[in-house]
């Protein structure tokens, strides 16, 4: 019995065992299978996703490579195979012709084939004349030979002309010639017969294309670029030979030459001018017939061929006396005259209509030709204006008097618009003659504007104000004062009407209304600012030209004078604090400060170490002043950060081997030390005083922060073009520490983190 027990519980611990490592194993095997389905799922989703991958990858290669290459290359690659497949048809059914096929069967066969072939004539002649009364109806009388006339048509005729009398041929010649002969009758005619349905096919395309206006359109622009281009390629054959000209004994130049050889071309520009003019009575069919999509199209077709021409004519372009005093006009003045004002007409009719995008589009055309004209260069040995531009620019005038005179806001607006584009122009180039036409025409503007209480207008005229006159100050016009006195002139009286507008209740007086007639104001005020930055500024860059200039051999009997000016742009500091009882620290001088510092460095820089000198003694003296005369809240950081800038002309000079500014330096760091340590730390401390967070040595760690500087601007462009910028860029932190040794005797040893460790 106790045998039996032990077994029974030897055998529970066995089951309990088994059941353990059964579990253990069903686990390991749900584990393995869910690894086993997650790696499948991943494939399958792999797989999925590189199928659709690939399936985008074929389709689009197939849709944007390879079908549009069949397509474009589609009428070859359908002539080949049709060819082939008929060559290949009549040679198989030469197989089944008897060679005794009787005499009177063949004759009628070729007949009746014969006349077939002349039947097709019949169509042809029947899609010509359509093709013709289409012309003459839609197409203007001077494209009509563009549109009916095609070359290939009178080919094409002559050809199954030529097919259907060959067949007709072998009708009589058929029982006369060899079998063989007569078998390759049949062949040849069965190709003939195939090679007409071809033709009358190639036929039925072309005439589908003439009727296309959109082709002819296409057709007309091509044939007037092509004559430019032809036109220049004359006009340059004309130049080479008045060049050689052996009565010539001046020196004539090919530019000079090519403006000549134009005025021997002038059919060829009247052939350009007519089909301008073709182009502007089909521009007014399609506006007849309400297509305007289309006949915006033909607009700017107008606008390429004279972009053409501008560019043709851009080194080669005479200016000529205008008939006026000091009037002046160019050799393209006949030939733009007449496009130009059909274009002033083609604006009227769209303002007539109530046409907002047609009178738009027109307005950016006159802004698209005065662009293109800007870049002509004139054969002049005087600067001139520009009479291409002024003349486009002069119709563009017309069209908004039109506008004025039909009270149309919209090109009014446009008008506004078209000016604030051209201004710029005017101002880079130095045409200062169209600023009158300019201030007069928004002037008009305006005027229409209150009459007729268009807010918007007179907003975008005061807009075009304000852009033009920060242009001018911008770009430092030649002629400023006089042009601003012009404008502000004008900008005034428009105000002042506007203001008598809304006592009056013509005018809304609302808060936007007056915004906006303040902008100019507010720019100019900014303008004021901006340009006494830069005047401040420029008294650096100035100093700075006057030591490049003194390096210069051509100024080397001016050097004493140069250096006199240097000088009195360094002493500017000491002129400003010489009779100060206090100074403020709110950095009022610091632009003095840098200013000294920047001649100080290039003076190292240009071995003037004179100037160097006194830029040294100049700083100095100013941070020891500070020390004396500051007054207000105060911490100790003003005077070692302005003897910090002395310090950075004794950096470079140092890297530079110049030891005697070196010395120079020393001399004025250690009374300022001493003066800054009795301010700053004296031996009793005054009733609530405080801690201070300087140090006694605050200038050597002001000077020592440049290495942090360094790290921090450490591959970015420099922003504010400081001293401190200039300095870092020529020199690295090992002249900064071999400095801090030479005036100190300390090294520095600055690591990754923000701990100094002396």
């Amino acid at each position: 019995m106790i045998k039996k027990n032990r077994k029974i519980r030897k055998n529970k611990k066995i089951l309990v065992k088994n059941a353990i490592n059964f579990k253990a194993l069903n686990k390991r095997v749900k584990r393995v299978r869910a690894t086993f389905y997650s790696q499948l799922n991943k494939f399958k989703k792999s797989a999925v996703f590189h199928f659709y991958l690939w399936r985008l990858v074929a389709s689009t290669f197939l849709r944007f490579r390879v079908f549009p290459r069949i397509y474009s290359k589609r009428t070859a690659l359908g002539t080949v195979i049709y060819f082939f497949l008929l060559i290949l048809c009549s040679i198989w059914l030469g197989r089944f012709i008897d060679p005794a096929f009787p005499k009177s069967d063949a004759i009628t066969f070729f007949t009746a084939t014969a006349a077939m072939i002349g039947g097709i004539l019949a169509i042809i002649f029947s899609l010509s004349i359509l093709l013709m009364g289409n012309a003459a109806e839609r197409i203007p009388v001077g494209f009509y030979e563009t549109a009916a006339k095609d070359g290939l048509h009178d080919f094409i005729f002559f050809l199954i002309s030529f097919c259907s009398l060959t067949v007709f041929i072998f009708s009589l010649l058929f029982g006369r010639l060899g079998l063989g002969l007569s078998v390759m009758a049949f062949q040849v005619t069965v190709f003939l017969v195939g090679s007409v349905f071809y033709l009358t096919f190639v036929f039925y395309q072309r005439v589908r294309q003439r009727l296309n206006p959109a082709n002819v359109l296409k057709i007309a622009a091509n044939q007037a670029l092509k004559k430019l281009d032809s036109t220049y390629k004359r006009a340059a054959e004309i130049a080479e030979v008045l060049i050689r000209q052996p009565k010539l004994t001046n020196a004539v130049t090919k530019e000079e030459a090519l403006a000549t050889s134009f005025q021997y071309l002038q059919p060829e520009l009247a052939y350009i001018n007519s089909r301008l003019n073709y182009l502007f009575d089909y521009h007014d069919k399609l506006v007849a017939s309400n297509e305007r999509s289309s006949a915006l199209g033909v607009l700017q077709v107008i606008t390429q061929i004279l972009q053409k021409y501008f560019q043709t004519r851009k080194d080669s372009s005479f200016v000529l006396p205008a008939g006026f005093l000091l009037a002046t006009t160019s050799d393209s003045r006949a030939f733009l005259t007449p496009p130009l004002e059909r274009l002033v007409a083609v604006g009227e009719n769209y303002m007539r209509d109530n046409d907002n995008e047609g009178i738009t589009r027109v307005i950016s055309i006159f802004v698209q030709l005065c662009q293109s004209a800007s870049q002509i260069n004139y054969l002049t040995k005087h600067k001139v204006e520009s009479p291409i531009l002024e003349q486009c620019r002069g119709y563009l005038g017309q069209l908004l008097d039109s506008a004025i005179k039909f009270n149309y806001q919209e090109a009014l607006f446009q008008g506004a618009v078209a000016y604030s584009q051209i201004t710029p122009i005017a101002i880079k180039q130095g045409l200062h003659h169209e600023f009158i036409s300019v201030y007069d025409m928004l002037h008009k503007i305006a005027m229409s504007a209150l009459t007729n209480r268009f807010n918007v207008v007179l907003g975008e005229v005061i807009n075009t104000y304000t852009a033009i006159l920060s242009q001018m100050v911008s770009s430092r016009y030649f002629n400023l004062e006089i042009e601003l006195g012009s404008l502000m002139e004008h900008l005034r009286n428009i105000i002042f009407y506007a203001y008598v507008s809304m006592t009056a209740g013509a005018l809304e007086n609302s808060f936007a209304t007056q915004t906006n007639l303040t902008v100019p104001f507010d720019n100019l005020s900014s303008l004021i600012f901006q340009v006494a930055k830069a005047a401040t500024e420029a008294k650096t860059v100035d100093g700075c030209l006057l030591l490049d200039l003194m390096q210069n051999e051509k100024w080397a009997e001016d050097k004493a004078e140069l250096e006199k000016q240097v000088g009195w742009y360094i002493f500017q500091t000491e002129w400003f604090t010489h009779d100060a009882q206090k100074i403020k620290d709110n950095h009022a001088f610091d632009s003095l400060v840098e200013a000294a510092t920047k001649i100080g460095l290039r003076a190292v820089q240009r071995d003037q170490d004179e100037t160097a000198k006194d830029a040294i003694k100049i700083i100095s003296n100013f941070a020891h002043k500070m020390l004396l005369y500051e007054e207000g809240d105060s911490y100790g950081f003003t005077e070692p950060r302005i003897m910090e800038r002395a310090c950075y002309i004794g950096i470079l000079a140092l890297k530079l081997g110049k030891k005697d500014l070196v010395e120079e330096l020393k001399k004025y760091i250690k009374p300022f030390e001493e003066a800054y340590v009795k301010k700053w730390f004296p031996k009793e401390l005054p009733e609530g005083h405080g801690v201070p967070s300087i140090t006694k040595d605050q200038l050597m760690m002001e000077v020592h922060g440049l290495i942090r500087d360094m790290r921090q601007r450490r591959g970015l462009p420099p922003i504010l073009d400081r001293s401190s910028e200039i300095l870092t860029r020529l020199i690295n932190e090992e002249d900064v520490n071999k400095f801090i040794m030479e005036v100190w005797g300390v090294k520095i040893e600055t690591k990754s983190s923000s701990g100094m460790f002396f």
